[in-house]
């Protein structure tokens, strides 16, 4: 298994432990997939990471807590819902997720082509209110 810092390939295990990654539920059955994970030594004494852990192509990435299936279902319907809270949807899609992970979602998509704006809008507006405060906005 190649060192992801350095790519020296290391044989030597240091060890195992228990992941559990969430997946997109079954016939509305939320369901986990729970793997033994190997994590290595590595043999480069100039190399900054002393052990790492191996990754299964295509299922696992680093720190990651949800299948590629499950972030893929997140993201569109993140996408569906302009980032919205998906709290309310929650119970109906057997899916638990963190309030902010829709948004983390749509943040790691690839950016589009920005268009320049030609006609902008504005339903209401903002206007400074004279206070003796003074820097307070109050809505019109």
């Amino acid at each position: 298994m190649p060192c992801p810092r350095c790519g020296v390939v290391s044989w030597r295990v240091h060890g195992r432990y228990a992941r559990r990654l969430a997946d997109a539920p079954f016939g509305g059955v939320p369901a986990v997939t729970e793997l033994v994970v190997r994590r290595f030594k590595c043999l480069n004494p100039q190399c900054p990471a002393l052990t790492f852990a191996e990754q299964v192509e295509g299922l696992t990435s680093p720190h990651g807590r949800y299948t590629p299936r499950l972030s893929a279902l997140l993201t569109s319907i993140a996408a569906c819902l302009a980032g919205c809270r998906v709290r309310g949807s929650q119970p109906a899609l057997s899916i638990r997720v963190a309030k902010d992970k829709p948004l983390d979602l749509l943040r790691r998509l690839p950016e589009l082509p920005q268009a320049s704006v030609r006609v902008l809008g504005v339903d209401d507006y903002l206007s400074r209110s004279v206070e003796s405060g003074g820097g307070r906005f109050a809505w019109s």
